[in-house]
């Protein structure tokens, strides 16, 4: 295993930067569930280096998910946010997903959200491996839309009552990804998400 890459990659998740989001005036919802355990979200990489190979690393239990291209000063690596929530207090009408983005870098890119089977957890630090099972899950997803966002802190999707029901009756958890709208941009460009173990920033949601 490159060490080389292991090391990139740590120092990247610790000294990511805030670069000025802020809160909406008028504030979120209340949530009606949010993320359970550390391992129901989390971020995953991959190196596009190797493509069409699906290699890199999965972040669950980390304070910070990013989306984007990093700029890590040597080999260049995609990055989307998983979420997983518990449908079992859902009974009818859409749900709003809400997301809090901690920090940005260069020309961030629109976001996409897509409604994924539920993956059960991401994993707690992997070494540099096969992803491709967690990272293809949006191949057979549900696209929420694209937002572009400006700063704000809140981020915020709709899904549909028929996504929430499918997700209901296959498992009863609703998976989701957050990822660039494009993934065909220069590194350095990236958006920056608290996750269940954020501190001083709130966490992802769902609220209907």
């Amino acid at each position: 295993m490159p060490i080389r890459i292991v090391a990139t990659c740590l120092l990247l998740l610790a000294f990511i930067v805030p670069a000025g989001c802020k809160k909406t005036p008028a504030g979120p919802p209340t949530p009606d569930v949010e993320i359970a355990q550390a391992t129901d979200d989390g971020a995953i990489d991959i190196n596009r280096d190797s493509m069409p190979r699906i290699v890199g690393f999965c972040w669950g239990r980390n304070a910070t998910g990013a989306v984007g291209l990093p700029n890590t000063g040597g080999q260049i690596f995609i990055w989307r946010t998983l979420f997983r929530f518990d449908l079992s207090g859902w009974s009818t009408g859409d749900a709003e997903f809400y997301f809090y983005c901690t920090g940005r870098a260069g020309t961030a890119p629109n976001l996409e959200a897509v409604a994924v089977a539920d993956f059960d957890s991401v994993p707690y630090r992997t070494t540099y491996s096969d992803v491709s099972a967690l990272w293809n899950l949006v191949d057979a997803g549900q696209s929420l839309g694209t937002f572009a966002v400006d700063d704000t802190g809140w981020v915020h999707f709709t899904v549909p009552s028929a996504q929430l029901q499918s997700a209901k009756s296959a498992t009863g958890y609703l998976g989701l990804v957050v990822k660039a709208a494009s993934e065909q941009i220069v590194p350095g460009n990236q958006f920056d998400i608290a996750t269940w173990e954020a501190v001083g920033f709130p966490k992802p949601f769902l609220a209907w």
